[in-house]
């Protein structure tokens, strides 16, 4: 009798602690289930703003390549008139020549979002590597752009627009004449500014300024090749966002 009393405690001692045992694994499971559920609601919220913020930054970047493509053309455009020496033939393609070379923008991405990821430790709620090594490289894109910038910018107004505006008056490029400078709505007290001061065509087409005009071109050839590679990573990036999506 004293043994059937010990194995019925026995066993009804095993039977307490597997349910205590099963009790705490589903209790366990539910709490990861919940945690992953978690998880995966964040990466959809994150996951949607991160598409609005890079669909925004590509509409900025493609306005950017455009503003930039076109001081381009009109530098070339100078470039090849001054090289033949015939700037002087027509005053007016002159003074919308060197207007339109003027056409330049810094790009200046919106980061909110994709930065609070990588600060934060949100990168690791992505599940998708591919997506989170791109993520990872938003710094070194950005980088090569603000650099490329920055040296145009320093040669283009610090040593190109200096020599341009003691041998010809620029103020009188700045007119309504020209396609790109009447679409910005720039002021109308425009009109009523105009220098009686003549160019002087023949330290224009010295090698100095020749070579100044041809350093800015080459740099806003170096950002435009930038900006393009950086549409690309935009690109990549907001199809792997999607796939995800796509694929919950």
């Amino acid at each position: 009798m004293e043994q059937n009393k010990t194995r019925t405690y026995l066993l009804y001692a095993v039977g307490e602690i597997s349910l205590v045992m099963i009790g705490i694994l589903l209790a366990l499971q539910v709490n990861n289930w919940n945690e992953n559920r978690i998880k995966a609601n964040l990466e959809q919220y994150l996951l949607n703003e991160l598409k609005n913020e890079v669909s925004e930054n590509l509409i900025l970047i493609n306005a950017d390549i455009q503003t930039n493509s076109t001081g381009l053309e009109h530098s070339l455009s100078l470039l090849e008139r001054i090289v033949a020496k015939d700037l002087d033939k027509d005053q007016e393609l002159a003074d919308s020549l060197i207007a339109g070379m003027y056409s330049t923008s810094s790009f200046e991405a919106k980061s909110g979002i994709i930065t609070d990821i990588i600060n934060t430790g949100k990168l690791d709620v992505i599940r998708s590597d591919s997506l989170r090594i791109l993520i990872s490289n938003w710094d070194f894109q950005i980088i090569d752009i603000m650099d490329d910038a920055q040296i145009r910018d320093v040669m283009l107004f610090e040593q190109l627009h200096p020599y341009l505006a003691k041998h010809y008056p620029i103020l009188n490029s700045y007119t309504f004449s020209d396609p790109y400078l009447a679409s910005t709505k720039m002021s109308t007290k425009w009109k009523g500014l105009e220098s009686v001061s003549s160019p002087n065509y023949d330290q224009l087409y010295v090698l100095e300024a020749q070579g100044l005009l041809y350093n800015h071109a080459i740099n806003q050839e170096y950002l435009l090749s930038a900006l393009r590679i950086y549409k690309s990573y935009l690109e990549g990036l907001r199809d792997l966002i999607e796939e995800q999506l796509n694929n919950g």
